[in-house]
């Protein structure tokens, strides 16, 4: 898919279940757990301007949730990683720290985060797994 003209904007409130649908989408075969980001807490992150929608002209992109200065969640279409989406998302928004869940077939982030200005802090345990698979990442100083 060719795309023209990235915007990346926050998400509007009226959108929230294409939000939750993209998300549900392309984390769903990554993580095997249709809604790992529950309806409610889109809704209550996009009322608060924590979630970021990045679109072109064939529709959404990619998707950040923050919760202030920590990125949560960054998600970007599965036919258009690796062309900078994501790095434009994430300068977009210059969080502090990332938290990232990070298992099933995702390929370890720490690179994309490193490259991008950020040193992993540690990877922690899953709440609810115990595995150890949310990295904790935070900006480097300048």
């Amino acid at each position: 898919m060719k795309t023209s003209g990235l915007t990346i904007r926050r998400a509007s409130f009226d959108e929230w279940r294409s939000i939750v649908k993209f998300i549900d989408t392309h984390l769903h075969n990554m993580y095997h757990d249709p809604g790992f980001l529950p309806s409610g807490m889109i809704r209550d992150k996009i009322g608060r301007q924590q979630v970021i929608v990045a679109e072109s002209d064939v529709g959404i992109l990619g998707i950040a949730v923050t919760n202030g200065e920590t990125l949560w969640n960054l998600v970007v279409h599965k036919e258009h990683r690796n062309k900078g989406i994501g790095s434009k998302i994430l300068k977009s928004i210059d969080p502090k720290f990332v938290r990232i869940k990070c298992s099933g077939g995702f390929p370890n982030p720490t690179d994309f985060y490193e490259k991008n200005g950020y040193h992993k802090v540690e990877f922690v345990s899953s709440s609810i797994t115990k595995e150890k698979t949310i990295l904790l990442a935070e900006r480097a100083s300048n």
